[in-house]
């Protein structure tokens, strides 16, 4: 299996997140995983990726249609004419054919990425007897132990937590399991709010990715950091503007509101000047912005900002126009 980047193996911690999601079968059966449609939002993630991570394990009784500048839920049924499926246009209500693939329902194959997580904590094979046989079903696995200091600690992969708070927190409560244990999670921190049992840590995976290398690699450093509480300097903090693509949000740091943007197309634009701008280059031309969203696609492209956002009422308050053709951030 090839080696993963690190911009992969960030999609996959969000697909493996988000495929607790439900979905209704074409036969009415409920089934667990992510729509085909909503495969494009892993941009790292090709068909051979995706084909290599996760199971197809059935078919969607409904496809989400263009519709304007959104999308809506329309039925689906056989081509008896072929292998492809046909649905209504919800704008033209002509028949329009799709591939299997747009409606399949993957769902990762968890054994595959929890071995993968414990690969690169360097966690031996004999120590990863929790993957095969979880503490919660679907939600909760122990796939070994690590050294944090001068010791070797237990360390879970949780999934779903926010809907499993209670579960999980009952079984790190119970006595065969020592008081001292990290939990990462796939998803987003837990609210400050919030009592972790005992001596336990909870640490978001893509907290402890090392962003500045371009093959996957755990930053074990900080993951101590994390753990023992030790004070060290925080990247998002520093920096003027940060954008978060597993939640869409736009922080910049003179605004004291947040942004959180919808659109695909949108998100993939604000994280290039996001990212642009942590390197110094605030001002960048339209073309070269709409160049990294669309790259050589013509058809459906937007040709200038003013287009590309025109569906979002906010985007002037954190997106200006220096010049003619040149745009930045509100900072």
């Amino acid at each position: 299996m090839r080696a993963l980047s690190t911009h992969s193996l960030l999609d996959l911690i969000k697909l493996f997140e988000q495929s607790v999601q439900r979905v209704v079968g074409e036969d009415g059966q409920i089934l667990t995983g992510i729509p085909g449609w909503r495969l494009r939002q892993y941009e790292a993630l090709d068909s051979e990726r995706i084909s290599e991570w996760c199971d197809c394990i059935g078919y969607a009784g409904y496809y989400q249609a263009p519709y304007g500048n959104d999308h809506c839920d329309v039925d689906v049924f056989p081509d008896d004419g072929s292998d492809r499926y046909l649905y209504r246009c919800p704008e033209t209500f002509r028949l329009r054919a799709i591939e299997p693939t747009e409606i399949g329902i993957y769902h990762p194959r968890k054994e595959l990425f929890l071995n993968a997580m414990a690969d690169l904590l360097d966690i031996p094979v004999a120590l990863r007897s929790g993957i095969s046989q979880a503490d919660i079903q679907g939600t909760l696995w122990r796939i070994g132990k690590v050294r944090v200091g001068p010791t070797l600690t237990d360390i879970w992969v949780a999934r779903g937590l926010a809907l499993s708070v209670d579960a999980v927190f009952q079984r790190l409560q119970q006595t065969d399991l020592s008081d001292l244990g990290i939990i990462l999670t796939t998803g987003n921190s837990l609210p400050a709010i919030i009592t972790v049992p005992r001596h336990y840590r909870v640490i978001p995976i893509k907290e402890v990715i090392d962003s500045t290398q371009n093959v996957a690699r755990i930053d074990m450093e900080r993951l101590s950091q994390l753990v023992t509480g030790a004070n060290f300097p925080d990247d998002h903090q520093r920096s003027p503007v940060h954008f978060d693509e597993y939640s869409n949000k736009l922080t910049i740091r003179t605004n004291p509101v947040p942004w959180v943007i919808t659109g695909l197309k949108q998100a993939a634009a604000v994280k290039y000047m996001a990212e642009q701008a942590n390197k110094g280059r605030w001002k960048l031309s339209a073309a070269e912005i709409l160049g990294s969203v669309y790259g050589t696609q013509n058809l459906g492209r937007s040709r200038r900002m003013q287009d590309l956002f025109k569906s979002n009422s906010q985007w002037r308050d954190y997106i200006t126009n220096h010049e003619k053709g040149i745009w930045g951030f509100v900072t």
